[in-house]
C-alpha cells in the first residue's frame, strides 16, 4: 500500500506549511493507506520513515525543478546526505546514501519520466560463456542461471541488513505534466529474503527482429514479470513491476507529489545566474 501526499500550492519555494491534500491517484495505482494527519503525528512517513528530511529534500527538489536538465543521480544523493545530515558512499552495491548514526542504508534511483521499471544495477555470471548458449535451448539451464542472480542479491541484502537496521528505496521521477514524484520505500528484511527465494519461472524473451537489439532473460512469479536480466548486452538486471516488488518486500509506501516550479530557467538564464 502507498500512501500520496501532494502539495497543491507552492508560492516562491515549496515549505511544509503549504496546502497539501491527499488524492485517491499514484503512480503504481495503489490504495492510500494513512491520512496525513496520522503522519505529521507521529512525525514519521508511513508510521516508520522520518518525516523531516523529506521535507528538507522535497524542498531541494522543488529548487531543482527549475532546471533546464535533468538532474544526475550523483548530485541527487548529495542533496539527501544533506537532507539527512548522512554522508553519500561508493563502491557499497545497492547502498548509495548512511544516515549519520550509521543504522539506516538508502538507495537513490532518478527517472526522467514516471515508470514501472528501474536498473537494480549491474550483475554478471560466473562461467557465462558455457552457460548462456546451454540456457536458450535449456530451461533447466535458464532456472539454473536465474537462480543463482536471485541467490546473489540475496546473499548481499543479507550482509546490509547485518550492518544497517534498516533499508530505506527512494526514487525521483518526473511526470508529464512537470510535477517531481519522490517515492519512499521502507524495505521489509524478512520480506525482500523470503521474496527473493521464491520460486520464479525463467524465460528468454522473444529473439528480437532488429540485429541491434537482444534477447533477456525474464523472471516470472505468479504470471507476473517481475525481474529482467540483460545477460546478452551489459549485464543490467532491472526490477520490471516495480509496484508489484516494493508492494510485496516493503514495510511502509509513500509518494510525495511535488509541482513543476512557477519559473523554469533556460540555458542562457542559468548561464547568467552562475557569472
Amino acid at each position: 500500500m502507498i500512501l500520496l501526499i501532494e502539495v497543491s500550492r507552492v508560492k516562491t519555494s515549496f515549505s511544509p506549511f503549504a496546502e497539501i491534500t491527499m488524492k485517491d491517484k499514484n503512480p503504481y495505482r495503489l490504495v492510500p493507506t494513512l491520512s496525513l494527519s496520522e503522519s505529521y503525528q507521529d512525525k514519521t512517513l508511513g508510521g516508520t520513515i522520518p518525516l523531516e528530511p523529506f521535507l528538507k529534500f522535497s524542498q531541494f527538489l522543488f529548487t531543482y525543478s527549475s532546471m533546464p536538465f535533468a538532474v544526475p543521480t550523483s548530485i541527487m544523493e548529495g542533496l539527501f546526505s544533506e537532507a539527512i545530515g548522512g554522508y553519500v558512499v561508493k563502491g557499497m552495491g545497492k547502498v548509495d546514501v548512511i544516515s549519520s548514526d550509521n543504522k539506516t542504508a538508502y538507495q537513490i534511483k532518478t527517472m526522467v519520466s514516471v515508470c514501472n521499471y528501474t536498473v537494480w544495477g549491474r550483475m554478471t555470471l560466473r562461467n557465462k560463456l558455457e552457460m548462456l548458449p546451454a540456457s536458450l535451448i535449456d530451461a533447466g539451464v535458464c532456472s539454473t542461471i536465474g537462480n543463482n542472480l536471485l541467490d546473489e542479491l540475496h546473499a548481499e541484502f543479507e550482509q546490509t541488513f547485518k550492518v544497517f537496521s534498516r533499508f530505506v528505496y527512494v526514487q525521483v521521477m518526473k511526470e508529464d505534466t512537470g510535477h517531481t514524484l519522490l517515492l519512499v520505500n521502507e524495505i521489509c528484511r524478512e520480506k525482500l529474503l523470503d521474496f527473493l527465494l521464491s520460486n520464479f519461472e525463467w524465460k528468454w524473451s522473444k529473439k528480437p527482429t532488429n540485429p541491434d537489439h537482444y534477447q533477456s532473460l525474464r523472471a516470472y512469479y505468479m504470471g507476473k514479470h517481475v525481474f529482467t536480466w540483460n545477460g546478452l548486452s551489459g549485464n543490467h538486471f532491472r526490477i520490471t513491476d516495480l509496484a508489484y516488488f516494493l508492494n510485496e518486500v516493503s514495510v511502509s509506501s509513500v509518494c510525495i507529489r511535488l509541482p513543476a516550479s512557477i519559473s523554469n530557467l533556460t540555458h542562457e538564464q542559468l548561464v547568467g545566474k552562475m557569472g
